[in-house]
Protein backbone atom coordinates (compact mmCIF):
# COMPACT_ATOMS: atom_id res chain seq x y z
CA UNK A 1 0.00 0.00 0.00
CA UNK A 2 2.79 2.46 0.91
CA UNK A 3 4.51 1.78 -2.41
CA UNK A 4 1.28 2.53 -4.26
CA UNK A 5 0.71 5.71 -2.28
CA UNK A 6 4.31 6.72 -2.98
CA UNK A 7 3.72 6.33 -6.72
CA UNK A 8 0.49 8.28 -6.61
CA UNK A 9 1.72 11.07 -4.32
CA UNK A 10 5.27 11.81 -5.41
CA UNK A 11 7.72 13.24 -2.83
CA UNK A 12 6.23 16.59 -1.95
CA UNK A 13 2.61 15.47 -1.72
CA UNK A 14 3.61 12.38 0.29
CA UNK A 15 5.33 14.57 2.89
CA UNK A 16 2.24 16.75 3.15
CA UNK A 17 -0.02 13.69 3.40
CA UNK A 18 2.07 12.27 6.24
CA UNK A 19 2.09 15.62 8.04
CA UNK A 20 -1.71 15.71 8.04
CA UNK A 21 -1.78 12.13 9.30
CA UNK A 22 0.58 13.06 12.16
CA UNK A 23 -1.50 16.17 12.92
CA UNK A 24 -4.57 13.97 13.22
CA UNK A 25 -2.73 11.67 15.62
CA UNK A 26 -1.63 14.66 17.70
CA UNK A 27 -5.20 16.01 17.76
CA UNK A 28 -6.45 12.58 18.85
CA UNK A 29 -3.85 12.48 21.64
CA UNK A 30 -4.94 15.91 22.83
CA UNK A 31 -8.65 15.15 22.70
CA UNK A 32 -8.28 11.90 24.64
CA UNK A 33 -6.42 13.57 27.48
CA UNK A 34 -8.42 16.79 27.45
CA UNK A 35 -11.87 15.24 27.22
CA UNK A 36 -11.20 12.49 29.73
CA UNK A 37 -9.81 14.98 32.25
CA UNK A 38 -12.97 17.07 32.05
CA UNK A 39 -15.28 14.06 31.87
CA UNK A 40 -13.67 12.79 35.08
CA UNK A 41 -14.72 15.96 36.86
CA UNK A 42 -18.24 15.88 35.38
CA UNK A 43 -19.23 12.20 35.54
CA UNK A 44 -16.32 10.31 37.16
CA UNK A 45 -13.44 8.43 35.61
CA UNK A 46 -15.32 5.18 34.97
CA UNK A 47 -18.21 6.84 33.13
CA UNK A 48 -15.70 9.05 31.34
CA UNK A 49 -14.01 5.94 29.96
CA UNK A 50 -17.39 4.60 28.83
CA UNK A 51 -18.00 7.84 26.92
CA UNK A 52 -14.51 7.67 25.38
CA UNK A 53 -15.10 4.01 24.41
CA UNK A 54 -18.36 4.92 22.66
CA UNK A 55 -16.64 7.79 20.85
CA UNK A 56 -13.80 5.49 19.77
CA UNK A 57 -16.22 2.88 18.43
CA UNK A 58 -18.20 5.53 16.54
CA UNK A 59 -14.96 6.90 15.09
CA UNK A 60 -13.83 3.42 14.02
CA UNK A 61 -17.17 2.76 12.31
CA UNK A 62 -17.01 6.14 10.56
CA UNK A 63 -13.45 5.55 9.34
CA UNK A 64 -14.40 2.04 8.17
CA UNK A 65 -17.26 3.44 6.12
CA UNK A 66 -15.32 6.43 4.74
CA UNK A 67 -12.15 4.63 3.61
CA UNK A 68 -12.17 3.75 -0.07
CA UNK A 69 -11.74 0.15 -1.16
CA UNK A 70 -8.21 -1.04 -1.83
CA UNK A 71 -6.91 -0.72 -5.37
CA UNK A 72 -4.11 -2.78 -6.86
CA UNK A 73 -3.75 -4.83 -3.67
CA UNK A 74 -2.85 -8.48 -3.99
CA UNK A 75 -2.35 -10.48 -0.82
CA UNK A 76 0.86 -12.49 -0.73
CA UNK A 77 0.10 -15.88 0.84
CA UNK A 78 3.82 -16.68 1.10
CA UNK A 79 4.69 -16.42 4.81
CA UNK A 80 8.43 -16.76 4.13
CA UNK A 81 8.30 -13.69 1.89
CA UNK A 82 6.59 -11.69 4.65
CA UNK A 83 9.27 -12.69 7.16
CA UNK A 84 11.99 -11.78 4.65
CA UNK A 85 10.43 -8.34 4.15
CA UNK A 86 10.22 -7.86 7.92
CA UNK A 87 13.89 -8.79 8.19
CA UNK A 88 14.76 -6.19 5.55
CA UNK A 89 12.92 -3.53 7.54
CA UNK A 90 14.58 -4.51 10.82
CA UNK A 91 18.04 -4.29 9.23
CA UNK A 92 17.39 -1.06 7.30
CA UNK A 93 19.26 1.65 9.20
CA UNK A 94 16.87 4.37 8.06
CA UNK A 95 13.82 2.48 9.28
CA UNK A 96 15.50 1.59 12.58
CA UNK A 97 16.69 5.19 13.07
CA UNK A 98 13.20 6.56 12.38
CA UNK A 99 11.67 4.09 14.85
CA UNK A 100 14.23 4.90 17.54
CA UNK A 101 13.74 8.63 17.02
CA UNK A 102 9.97 8.20 17.26
CA UNK A 103 10.35 6.14 20.44
CA UNK A 104 12.58 8.80 22.00
CA UNK A 105 10.08 11.54 21.18
CA UNK A 106 7.15 9.48 22.46
CA UNK A 107 8.80 8.54 25.75
CA UNK A 108 10.09 12.08 26.25
CA UNK A 109 6.55 13.41 25.88
CA UNK A 110 5.12 10.77 28.19
CA UNK A 111 7.82 11.45 30.79
CA UNK A 112 7.45 15.23 30.66
CA UNK A 113 3.67 15.26 30.83
CA UNK A 114 3.59 12.60 33.55
CA UNK A 115 6.06 14.56 35.67
CA UNK A 116 4.26 17.86 35.09
CA UNK A 117 0.85 16.39 35.97
CA UNK A 118 2.11 14.62 39.10
CA UNK A 119 3.97 17.75 40.21
CA UNK A 120 0.95 20.02 39.70
CA UNK A 121 -1.46 17.55 41.34
CA UNK A 122 0.64 17.58 44.51
CA UNK A 123 1.05 20.35 47.08
CA UNK A 124 1.20 23.33 46.86
CA UNK A 125 -0.74 23.41 43.54
CA UNK A 126 -3.25 20.57 44.02
CA UNK A 127 -4.80 21.04 40.58
CA UNK A 128 -7.85 18.93 39.69
CA UNK A 129 -8.16 16.67 36.68
CA UNK A 130 -9.84 19.34 34.54
CA UNK A 131 -7.07 21.86 35.17
CA UNK A 132 -4.44 19.18 34.53
CA UNK A 133 -6.21 18.24 31.30
CA UNK A 134 -5.91 21.83 30.12
CA UNK A 135 -2.12 21.49 30.17
CA UNK A 136 -2.43 19.22 27.14
CA UNK A 137 -3.56 22.23 25.08
CA UNK A 138 0.16 22.47 24.30
CA UNK A 139 -0.47 19.52 21.95
CA UNK A 140 -2.47 21.86 19.72
CA UNK A 141 0.77 23.55 18.68
CA UNK A 142 1.79 20.24 17.11
CA UNK A 143 -1.43 20.14 15.09
CA UNK A 144 -0.47 23.48 13.52
CA UNK A 145 3.31 23.09 13.34
CA UNK A 146 3.38 19.63 11.75
CA UNK A 147 1.87 20.64 8.38
CA UNK A 148 4.04 23.76 8.37
CA UNK A 149 7.13 21.62 8.91
CA UNK A 150 6.79 20.15 5.42
CA UNK A 151 8.18 23.41 4.05
CA UNK A 152 11.22 23.08 6.32
CA UNK A 153 11.69 19.44 5.37
CA UNK A 154 11.70 20.29 1.68
CA UNK A 155 13.98 23.28 2.10
CA UNK A 156 16.58 21.94 4.55
CA UNK A 157 16.20 18.15 4.33
CA UNK A 158 15.03 15.73 6.99
CA UNK A 159 18.30 15.29 8.91
CA UNK A 160 18.88 19.02 9.47
CA UNK A 161 15.21 19.68 10.24
CA UNK A 162 15.08 16.84 12.80
CA UNK A 163 18.24 18.12 14.50
CA UNK A 164 16.81 21.63 14.83
CA UNK A 165 13.46 20.25 16.05
CA UNK A 166 15.21 18.21 18.75
CA UNK A 167 17.22 21.24 19.91
CA UNK A 168 14.08 23.40 20.05
CA UNK A 169 12.26 20.65 21.97
CA UNK A 170 15.10 20.40 24.47
CA UNK A 171 15.05 24.16 25.00
CA UNK A 172 11.26 24.04 25.41
CA UNK A 173 11.43 21.31 28.03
Amino acid sequence: TIAYIGEEFEGRAMTELMSFYVSGCVLGGFMGRFLLGHLHELIGWRNGYYVMTAMTLLGAIWVGKMLPSSRHFEANPNFRSAIQTLGEHVTNRYVVTACLLGACVLFSLVGCFTFINLHLADKPYELGTGALANIFAVYLLGVIITPLSTTLLRRFGSARTVRVAIIISMIGV
